[in-house]
């Protein structure tokens, strides 16, 4: 699962994985990161990064790897919003595995 926006970390981009009970979301400008333990704590109330830092590594390694998977154009999100052009060609390279 991927998501783009969490009021948490203000409006940057984020990447989030999901997986084995737990929840990774980084935020991509600030680095700041949260998990949590979707078994214990459903309502995503404890932010467990500090304290559980063996699952918290664990699930950066797994969304690490799943950003490598997709290209630059549309991981590199840089200081500002994608102009049309570049938004288009991102859409594009989406759609193309099927992401879209």
């Amino acid at each position: 699962m991927l998501s783009m926006a969490n009021p948490r970390l203000s409006a940057e981009p984020l990447r989030c994985v999901v997986s084995n009970g737990g929840k990774l979301i980084q935020g991509l400008a600030t680095g700041n990161t949260e998990y949590y333990d979707l078994e214990s704590d459903p309502g995503k109330s404890e932010n467990r990064a500090a304290s559980g830092p063996a699952d918290t590594a664990a699930l950066g390694r797994v969304v690490e790897g799943w950003a490598e998977t997709f290209p630059d154009l549309i991981t590199d999100f840089g200081d500002s919003a994608l102009d049309e052009e570049t938004r288009g060609r991102a859409v594009e390279q989406l759609k193309a595995p099927g992401y879209l």
